[in-house]
């Protein structure tokens, strides 16, 4: 056998060897492809089966706080198919004079306050639909605002009279005010006599006062008197229970929009100039 025909089987067995390989690496590739297709498939199922899961429970969920409405309506086939069921058209910023309780944050987006607050099931919603929501839904549900006039407005939120304690719920604005530039918090409630305004800067309550009057108690009295609350006289407002009850001032509702609109954003919107926008309606 000659050289070059040495040479040339000796060529073809390592050719045919590489060939081999190749085919061998492509099977196994193939199958390969073949099982992290099915694992990628069989990953999607299951989440797909999670949203599925997750959606029915919010349409009952809506179903439940919303008794009159069927499973054909809107609202429920809105949120059947993950679709906010309120009303997302953009529109003006509405009055929230009914309202007893809201916060006024500067400094953070809609969304960065949403998670901040641990609110949950956030859906979409205008102005008008998500009052709405947050009013049928007492304690329930809130409408955090669109930015407007460099705040975001959480209406529906009840800062006081809801915890055991004033300190309790003290310690929850603490952590919320924490993480924004400036937030203000309001709630008033003729029925019981509850009004109160508090004020945080860089996460620090610089300002709080409050009458309950069901109780005939001062129910928060920290910081000095703003310049807003000395030019307005609310520094005469009582503060001492074993004063003359004959010529005491006691703070009302009255007080409690003023503050706000002195602080942040009158609950009447007569201070803003507002622009079409959206919110989110958020279960607590």
């Amino acid at each position: 056998m000659g050289f070059l025909e040495t040479l040339f089987k000796s060529a073809s067995r390592t050719i045919g060897r590489e060939v081999g390989k190749k085919a061998v690496n492509a099977v196994v590739d193939i199958f390969d492809d073949d099982d992290k297709k099915k694992k990628s498939k069989s990953k999607a199922d299951t989440t797909a089966q999670k949203k599925t899961v997750k959606k029915a429970a919010e349409v009952e969920e809506i179903k439940a706080e919303n008794p009159n409405i069927a499973a054909s309506s809107p609202m429920a086939m809105a949120a059947a198919k993950g679709d906010s069921p309120y009303d997302t058209t953009p529109d003006m910023p509405c009055p929230f004079v009914e309202f007893n309780g809201w916060l006024c944050i500067k400094g953070g987006t809609p969304q960065e306050i949403i998670k901040t607050l641990g609110l949950k099931n956030s859906y979409e919603a205008n102005w008008e639909s998500g009052l709405k929501a947050a009013s049928e839904n007492f304690m329930k549900k809130v409408f955090v605002s669109p930015v407007i006039n460099g705040c975001v407005l959480v209406i529906g939120y009840i800062p006081f009279g809801v915890k055991n304690s004033v300190k309790e719920e003290l310690a929850v604005l603490d952590k919320i005010a924490d993480k924004f530039d400036e937030m203000t918090c309001f709630a008033t409630q003729s029925t019981v006599d509850i009004h109160v305004w508090a004020k945080y800067v860089n996460g620090k309550l610089k300002r709080g006062y409050g009458w309950l009057g069901e109780s005939g108690v001062v129910y928060l009295n920290q910081g000095n008197p703003t310049p807003e609350e000395v030019r307005l006289g609310y520094d005469k407002l009582i503060t001492d229970t074993d004063c003359d009850w004959e010529t005491a001032q006691f703070a009302d509702t009255e007080h409690v929009f003023t503050m706000s609109k002195e602080w942040g954003i009158s609950p009447d919107l007569s201070d803003v100039d507002g622009k079409e926008g959206t919110g989110f309606v958020c279960d607590l």
